[in-house]
């Protein structure tokens, strides 16, 4: 899970050799598969803001974040102006998941393919070990 880039982004660790552990984990190309086709090309209209019914709960939710209290940002938050507009693609360029979503497919597609590979592989061993 670590090194999935879903607990620490890959540039926030401090010891880059262990970040290129990625380039092995299953986990982190599924994470990026997955955030590539919920995120990629979204926008939603958030000028409507939130009820104040739900930004309630964001000292809840935030609880190390006294900012949320603020009327200020309350404010700001329950009626953010016509012209706001929430891209999820920054979650993507936030992550730096910028590898094709056809890629992470056949990269996931020849990871499973490499280990049933090797599974059977030892399989045979196994047999022709057992029959001497």
């Amino acid at each position: 899970l670590l090194m999935s880039n879903f607990m620490v982004r890959y540039q926030d660790m401090s010891q880059v050799w262990l970040s290129q552990l990625r380039y092995i984990s299953a986990m982190g190309y599924a994470f990026e598969g997955y955030a590539q086709a919920e995120f990629r090309g979204i926008s939603y209209d958030c000028s409507g803001g939130l009820a104040p019914a739900i930004t309630a709960y964001l000292p809840t939710f935030l609880p190390n974040t006294p900012v949320v209290t603020s009327p200020l940002v309350l404010r700001q938050i329950q009626n953010p102006g016509a012209d706001c507009v929430v891209d999820l693609g920054s979650i993507l360029n936030y992550f730096q998941l910028f590898r094709p979503f056809w890629m992470v497919v056949v990269i996931l597609i020849g990871y499973l393919l490499f280990f049933h590979i090797i599974t059977y592989l030892g399989f045979l061993w196994l047999t022709k070990k057992e029959k001497r």
